[in-house]
């Protein structure tokens, strides 16, 4: 008795039953392959510390990972939301991938931010500017919320990897763990 008193909260978050992924969040699943749902703001800096991480991780395990990028823009973040709009838009072209590396590793956030690296990526300009006034961006950002809120936010950024939600930029070891 006095080992598990004494070993068991050490080792209790190892071995505990992980809760069931919410179903929006496992819609978002492809079977037989690595699944990583990441909810993040371009401004939180906690966001963009997790970043390299999760891009080290992806790299590695290459195709076996399917990767989801969700936006939550907080309202307190001037620039996240011009940010998430970019981001969508460059989706809608096939560059939502590279436009979120360069937004969160070089280039400024914000509306300036945006359309220069969609001018930087080579997004057609006329679509991706009708696009970021479109309400259906914002819309497609708020069902991206939704998701989150849904699932019980706790705050960003917030990732789920195959069964486990991980909550903040934690230790690499976490998500080597995840993966």
């Amino acid at each position: 008795m006095g080992v598990i008193a004494v070993a068991g909260p050490a080792i209790w978050p190892r071995v505990r039953p992980l809760p069931p992924v919410p179903p929006t969040i496992g819609a978002l699943y492809v079977s037989g392959k690595i699944n990583v749902v990441e909810f993040f703001d371009f401004e939180c800096p906690h966001c963009r510390a997790l970043h390299p991480k999760l891009m080290k991780f992806k790299e590695q395990y290459k195709d076996q990972v399917n990767f989801v990028r969700k936006d939550f823009p907080l309202a307190f973040h001037l620039n996240a939301m011009a940010s998430a709009k970019g981001h969508i838009c460059a989706k809608n072209q096939g560059k939502g991938e590279e436009y979120a590396e360069r937004m969160l590793t070089s280039e400024p956030i914000g509306s300036i931010g945006a359309t220069k690296t969609a001018k930087a990526l080579g997004l057609d300009m006329d679509k991706f500017e009708k696009c970021i006034l479109d309400p259906a961006t914002e819309k497609t950002i708020q069902a991206d919320q939704k998701i989150l809120r849904d699932a019980e936010m706790v705050g960003l950024p917030t990732t789920y990897v195959g069964a486990r939600r991980i909550i903040g930029n934690q230790d690499e070891s976490v998500y080597a763990d995840a993966f």
